[in-house]
């Protein structure tokens, strides 16, 4: 599966996904009805099911105003579409206008997901972001080493251990 292609955006606002994305909408029902959700920095295209999921962990009786202000971008930053018979995706030219998506726009498969970006945002975002080598080697060194076998490993079971002996 290709993680990363380039496609064309017609003048009508129209990408078409490619086949090798196509198949996982139809593991839903409803196929091919999508629900795009604007970020800061592409759309994510997710199938409708899938955006239910998430969006309802959102919806929750909460009057705090970051739980709020999630619902309402929820509500104002999502389209629900439907793919036509040729796997073309029509965008909105609100969204297209807000991420300055032009002739040409990045798809990223990301496993039950599809992201569109524009073009300089995903340059950006590609120079700007650490490689993947970059982020297995911070992993590593942030990752806690485990004890060598006959260490102690509890300061507790030091403690203890010492409040023994002065017994």
């Amino acid at each position: 599966m290709p993680g990363m292609r380039r496609v064309p955006v017609d003048s009508k606002g129209r990408i078409t996904l490619p086949s090798q994305y196509r198949y996982m909408y139809h593991h839903f029902p409803g196929n091919w009805v999508v629900c795009l959700v604007l970020q800061r920095e592409r759309i994510d295209v997710l199938p409708y099911e899938r955006f239910m999921e998430r969006s309802m962990s959102l919806l929750r009786e909460s009057f705090h105003p970051e739980d709020l202000n999630a619902r309402r971008r929820l509500a104002v930053d999502k389209e629900i579409k439907c793919l036509d018979n040729q796997g073309r995706l029509t965008l909105s030219r609100r969204m297209r206008e807000k991420l300055g998506i032009k002739a040409e726009a990045v798809l990223i498969w990301m496993g039950g997901w599809v992201e569109i970006w524009p073009v300089e945002g995903f340059k950006k975002w590609d120079k700007e972001t650490a490689s993947l080598d970059e982020y297995e080697l911070r992993m590593r060194s942030s990752s806690v080493s485990l004890p060598q076998e006959g260490a102690s490993t509890a300061p507790a079971q030091q403690e203890q251990s010492e409040s023994e002996k002065e017994k």
